[in-house]
């Protein structure tokens, strides 16, 4: 899944960049996009031409979650014992003393298509 957001709303993302948090079991900042919550796993950068791309996953409380739940530790060990598949679905965390679980596929979020000028002749 893609959403186009404004450039400046993607440099904010990328800077809460969750990724180098999730082994500590201390995610910084979530962010809210259309009444859900995202966390930031990734984001793809080019010097000049800035922030073109950021990865993000939803995620939810996880006493409303129903599904199985486990930590970051606990499914990188499932993956290598053929238990699990790869990926974020699932993960619990903790945010500001909070539980949550990210859930659902990876979403991401793109900078609005500048409008270019059309050639008629």
């Amino acid at each position: 899944m893609e959403y186009f957001i404004s450039k400046s709303l993607l440099n904010d993302l990328a800077k809460i960049n969750a990724c180098s948090e999730m082994c500590s079991n201390k995610i910084t900042e979530l962010f809210s996009y259309k009444n859900k919550k995202y966390i930031v796993i990734g984001s793809i950068s080019s010097g000049a031409k800035g922030v073109s791309l950021v990865n993000a996953y939803e995620v939810v409380l996880l006493k409303n979650y129903k599904g199985k739940a486990v930590s970051y530790a606990q499914h990188g060990f499932d993956v290598l014992d053929g238990k699990a598949e790869r990926g974020y679905t699932g993960i619990t965390f903790k945010c500001k003393k909070v539980d949550w679980v990210i859930i659902g596929e990876s979403i991401d979020f793109l900078p609005i298509p500048e409008n270019t000028q059309l050639e008629f002749f």
